[in-house]
């Protein structure tokens, strides 16, 4: 590893670590960014698990996969999108 890219190296971990340090701090707090942050989504998402368990008689742990695997695929779709453009 040349000195250029230890320097880098060491730059990309600082930044990382930065942005993983705000990004929890909004989590971890007990205050309105984070109501904000995740109430919003969350709210949805029991939605979500409720109308699966509703349509399909999914029991709760059924129908947090199913929902797990719906978003997978949206991911994977996203991600496919984006390498096309």
């Amino acid at each position: 590893m040349t000195r250029k890219q230890l320097v880098q190296s060491i730059i990309f971990i600082v930044l990382f670590l930065y942005i993983l340090m705000t990004v929890t701090y909004i989590i971890r707090t007990n205050g309105d960014v984070k109501d904000r942050f995740t109430g919003f989504y969350a709210e949805k998402l029991s939605e979500l698990l409720m109308d699966l368990k509703r349509k399909y008689s999914y029991d709760e742990l059924n129908a947090f996969l199913v929902l797990k695997d719906i978003l997978a695929a949206v991911w994977k779709s996203r991600q496919g999108a984006g390498k096309t453009k």
